[in-house]
């Protein structure tokens, strides 16, 4: 009848997306990615000194690697907008996310993996595994290590070594080469961590700042807001990523704050009895107190003040809506560390300097990141003379930081997943 109301369309489900940069349908990329891939590397093949590539493409007998030349994707042509971000996810194995350009850490000024990577993460790459399943070759002396047993799910071996698994069809595999990499990086107030450009905003975005070398598997481990600055972890290890931001593994984070401490007309830092009141939790108004492990003055200078705050936990905002639970403001709000990883410089020089910039910001430059410890100052002043990262550096994590990281997530799912005997 006229009276009868259109019947709205069935919803169909989303396409499948990589879970990292979010590039849309993956398997409907595939064939016109291959397609403009294979039309601009032709038309790139004057270009001699470009490397060789192999781009994986599914056959009627599975994936296989089409051997291309590396695209010039900074070329600026329509094509290479459309189907450089889409490369970048079928570069590589798709059933594991982005994958990396073969050959690419040969050349000269690109970045190096990691020399030492988790025993699990090299075990769970031969067997296609996670580190949870990969904890059972390794308990059931599955995996030989340079051709001796290995039982120790928390030992870390050198990219060189050979590590040799039974699979579980008693089949005995090789386990690739390890091309992770895990970095320090000192985030730049102003830029967004995320890998998609929106464009009702012209701030630069967090993969544009990577390495050279790495740029394609790399991703944030955690976030850090726009306004915010200091120690960003980057990986290619999901499980690192998974082990350093789930909330039960507890990894403390430092940050320091510098606030205004002009309150009604009265210049003063915050109490004894607020600062307490933020060891004891806070409501921030998502049901659950906020509660820092330590809090405490560090510096004054009449006008400014600067504390140190550390919290265990990662949500929205969440040092910004603690201090704004206790009546004051967040000026600059700058990650010193993570874990046991730090390594950053407190800049600027003054509390007064730090105000300017958040009063009057400017947009940081958009570049590849570089080493760090090559300026004069990067260098601490103790003992031990850590390096200290200004705004664009990396390092290299220290692999006894990766396993103590690999140390809390393993306890965690000791305790909720324990290892079993082997089945099937």
């Amino acid at each position: 009848t006229a009276n009868r109301q259109r019947r709205a369309p069935r919803p169909t489900s989303p396409p499948r997306r990589c879970h990292r940069c979010r590039h849309g349908d993956v398997a409907a990329a595939a064939a016109a990615a291959t397609a403009a891939a294979v039309a601009l590397a032709a038309s790139s093949a004057a270009s001699t000194a470009a490397p060789s590539m192999a781009l994986p493409v599914w056959g009627a007998v599975g994936w296989v690697r089409l051997p291309l030349r590396r695209v010039p994707w900074s070329i600026g042509s329509r094509e290479s907008r459309i189907v450089g971000p889409r490369l970048r996810c079928l570069r590589g194995d798709l059933s594991r996310g982005c994958g990396s350009v073969a050959g690419a850490s040969e050349e000269e000024g690109l970045l190096q993996p990691a020399a030492v990577v988790p025993l699990l993460r090299r075990v769970g790459a031969a067997c296609n595994l996670s580190v949870r399943a990969a904890r059972l070759l390794v308990e059931n002396r599955r995996v030989l290590v340079d051709g001796a047993t290995c039982t120790d799910m928390r030992a870390m071996v050198a990219a060189g070594s050979s590590v040799r698994v039974f699979n579980k069809s008693h089949e005995e595999v090789e386990a690739p080469p390890p091309r992770d990499f895990y970095l320090k990086f000192f985030k730049p107030r102003g830029v967004l961590t995320t890998h998609r450009q929106d464009d009702r905003s012209s701030a630069p975005i967090i993969s544009a700042l990577y390495p050279r070398g790495a740029e394609d598997v790399l991703h944030p481990v955690g976030r850090l807001d726009r306004e915010s600055e200091g120690l960003l972890l980057l990986s290619s290890d999901g499980s690192f990523t998974l082990f350093a931001t789930m909330p039960a593994t507890h990894v403390p984070k430092e940050y320091m704050v510098v606030t205004d401490c002009i309150r009604d007309g009265v210049v003063a830092p915050p109490s004894e009895a607020l600062l307490a009141q933020l060891r004891e939790g806070v409501d921030i108004g998502d049901g659950s107190p906020a509660v820092a492990a330590a809090a405490e003055v560090v510096e004054f200078d009449g006008r400014f003040a600067r504390i140190r705050l550390v919290v265990t936990e990662g949500r929205f905002h969440l040092v910004r809506r603690m201090m704004r639970a206790v009546g004051f403001s967040c000026l600059q709000l700058l990650r010193t560390s993570v874990g046991d990883m730090r390594g950053v410089v407190l800049r600027p020089d003054t509390l007064a300097e730090a105000a300017y910039e958040a009063w009057h910001p400017e947009v940081p430059a958009v570049a590849p990141a570089t080493r760090g410890g090559c300026g004069s100052g990067s260098w601490g002043s103790g003992p031990g003379k850590e390096l200290l990262l200004r705004p664009g550096e990396f390092a290299e994590v220290r692999p006894e930081e990766v396993q103590a990281i690999y140390d809390r997530g393993l306890e965690w799912l000791e305790l909720h997943h324990p290892v079993g005997g082997w089945r099937g």
